[in-house]
């Protein structure tokens, strides 16, 4: 288990403690400290991190010289944690990462060593749904994942899945927008989950060729989960902290904002240049992620592969490789949208991003794809949305 420390405000300035991190033993337990934001020290395992903060909370040092190799006792780490807080007398406030990455090795991003679960910060403001200029909406600060769910990530799912359902959930309300009333899980959707994890395994398991889930673990763990129905996405996000993001929210960062980006990365944001450096996407008659003729699982890129691609807050593969869920209905867009989502019933849910099989044109940040809600589609994959 890692637990962690958030300070109350972004208090690692200069980037002096940013990135740090130490392996090693103190006092003879075995430990790992990561700095892993402006505001948040994990610790891991868990029994070290009550100790840490009784000592952290007891110093107040404002300045400090402290090599990594040097740091072997509780008065030095006592001192990294007092000299990175802007308010040292407060104590530090522990928090938990999301429970899909509970003991995950770091294995995402471009050199496999990054944090799965890493949720960016986006800052809202306004914009134009799908670059329309009759569809203006507004959207609060939230967060957004980093990287699309991954069959690692959503094995902690399945793996407490029976367990969860024993203990009544998914309750009504669950994984609610906090800006949007009767946003929540509905006691009728329950019915459109797996009875069981063993039925979960099957459910996943939709397309032979194309699956990314497998029973056991196995290559395939970073890649994105697929064959997720909407419901169970929904479950995931809401299980993990988090919950589906809306259109606006999803569109919004994808478009960076007020700049309506034709793709994440495009700057200007009128440039439409796509290769296979930016996404996992298809053209003239051949899929591009892994760079060989054909298309197959191999083109279902590990989560972050492609850093080019990323969009203006962080997010990788917001086009293509697999489909994202959103929260909404596909029906007419809400009109005014402030921190808007349609929730009036209809037949179809709405899905970003594209994926690995759609042509440039479906990948752009304002394409917009449908399917049925209940349906285990090979392409089709998730992305969670957190509270600010």
């Amino acid at each position: 288990m890692v637990m962690g420390f958030r300070f109350n405000r972004s208090v690692l300035g200069m980037g002096r403690c940013r990135g740090f991190e130490f392996n090693g033993s103190v006092q003879g337990v075995r430990m790992q400290i990561r700095i892993v934001s402006m505001t948040t020290i994990w610790i891991a395992p868990r029994e070290s991190y009550a100790r840490f903060a009784g000592v952290v909370s007891r110093f107040s040092v404002s300045r400090f010289s402290v090599s990594r190799a040097g740091m072997r006792s509780w008065l030095a780490l006592a001192t990294l944690g007092a000299a990175c807080s802007a308010s040292p007398t407060q104590p530090a406030t522990v928090v938990a990462p999301p429970p899909s990455c509970s003991e995950l090795q770091k294995t995402c991003g471009a050199l496999g060593a990054g944090d799965c679960c890493e949720s960016l910060p986006v800052p809202g403001g306004s914009f134009f749904r799908n670059n329309d200029a009759t569809l203006p909406a507004t959207v609060s600060a939230f967060r957004l994942d980093k990287y699309e769910v991954s069959v690692g990530r959503f094995r902690k799912f399945v793996a407490e899945y029976d367990a969860w359902r024993a203990a009544g959930n998914p309750s009504v309300g669950f994984g609610q927008h906090p800006l949007i009333p009767m946003s929540g899980w509905v006691a009728d959707w329950t019915k459109f989950l797996p009875e069981s994890a063993e039925r979960f395994n099957m459910a996943l398991r939709c397309d032979r060729q194309s699956q990314t889930w497998t029973v056991e673990p196995g290559a395939n763990e970073t890649r994105p989960i697929n064959c997720v129905n909407w419901y169970e996405a929904f479950a995931f996000c809401a299980w993990d902290g988090g919950r589906l993001p809306t259109l606006a929210e999803w569109n919004f960062a994808a478009a960076a904002g007020a700049e309506q980006r034709e793709y994440p990365w495009s700057v200007p944001a009128t440039d439409t240049t796509i290769t296979p450096e930016y996404a996992s996407y298809y053209s003239m008659g051949d899929c591009w992620g892994d760079g060989q003729p054909g298309c197959g699982l191999s083109d279902f890129l590990n989560v972050g592969s492609k850093p080019l691609g990323d969009g203006k807050y962080g997010q990788s593969d917001l086009a293509g490789n697999v489909r994202e869920w959103a929260l909404d209905w596909a029906r007419a867009f809400p009109t005014p949208c402030n921190d808007c989502s349609n929730l009036e019933s209809g037949e179809l849910r709405v899905l970003r991003g594209g994926a690995w099989n759609n042509v440039a044109e479906l990948v752009k940040s304002s394409a917009i794809l449908e399917d049925y809600p209940a349906n285990h589609y090979f392409v089709i994959g998730l992305r969670c949305a957190r509270n600010k």
